[in-house]
């Protein structure tokens, strides 16, 4: 994925990811900061992020549809908890396969899979 030139439009798209995250450290208040990137759209891809490193790459088209929460909370939990796919319906590989999720729904499914993650590292 190539990512694109900070510029005024990049900024504002970014912007909307940014508070995304910001929406999920309302109820992850120690969420880490992550690296948000914007790059060029890609049809076979919704989102990247590096797994345990706290980064994550959003094409721009995506932006504007209608399911950037739920792409962003997917990402969220690849780059912070390193949580692979499932057939959970926020981390299955494919979004919308059951309609997109609701703000409420990606709030219930990352909080599951956020506790999950930290459990384990307590053990």
């Amino acid at each position: 994925m190539k990512n694109l030139k900070m510029n005024k439009d990049t900024y504002a798209l970014r912007r909307k990811v940014i508070d995304l995250i910001y929406e999920i450290k309302r109820f992850v208040p120690d969420l880490p900061r992550i690296e948000v990137r914007i790059t060029e759209s890609n049809r076979h891809t919704l989102g990247e992020a590096a797994l345990n490193d706290r980064k994550i790459w959003i094409p721009d088209e995506v932006i504007s549809a209608g399911c950037l929460r739920e792409v962003v909370y997917h990402e969220v939990l690849h780059a912070v908890y390193g949580t692979p796919h499932s057939d959970c319906p926020l981390m299955a590989p494919s979004v919308g396969i059951d309609g997109i999720l609701t703000k409420e729904q990606c709030k219930k499914y990352f909080l599951k899979h956020a506790v999950n993650r930290q459990e384990r590292v307590l053990i």
